[in-house]
């Protein structure tokens, strides 16, 4: 058998120099001669995409529409009515008011009443969403008329 430090030669070369005596001369092969298909010619061939360009020109459009909008008495407060007394102008009566407002239970005191049930809380300890004012949606009406002015829904 060979003896094992007779087939060794040489340490290799450090880094720097291998680093620095690797670096080939000419730029890699183009896509063409590494795969020896060429690319698909937008100019020559149909693309199955097609190419957007952006307008050149604007052309301005008018439209005109005759809107006409019949107040509903529920409407008209919708974003300003919450969950406490609102000052606003009744519709009705067109006086400065402080909303005078009723509880009542809603949907989420219901959902409620009905989550207690389903989690065993029955003999009327599932009604208590029913008496929290949290729960309770807010009925809001004007003081100097007494007309509905609308809801404030939790």
């Amino acid at each position: 058998m060979d003896d094992p430090e007779a087939t060794v030669s040489a340490p290799p070369p450090s880094y720097t120099e291998a680093t620095q005596s690797s670096q080939p001369q000419t730029p890699p092969p183009t896509y063409v001669e590494a795969v020896g298909v060429p690319p698909m010619q937008l100019d020559s061939a149909v693309s199955p995409y097609p190419i957007l360009s952006i307008p050149t020109e604007v052309t301005p459009v008018h439209h005109t529409q005759a809107v006409f909008v019949q107040p509903s008495p529920h409407q008209l407060l919708a974003g300003t009515l919450g969950a406490a007394p609102t000052v606003i102008i009744c519709p009705y009566c067109h006086q400065q008011i402080t909303t005078s407002v009723s509880y009542k239970p809603g949907n989420a005191a219901w959902a409620m009443c009905c989550l207690l049930t389903l989690l065993g809380l029955v003999c009327g300890f599932c009604l208590i969403p029913c008496f929290v004012k949290e729960f309770q949606d807010v009925h809001h009406s004007c003081p100097a008329c007494s007309k509905f002015l609308g809801i404030y829904v939790r």
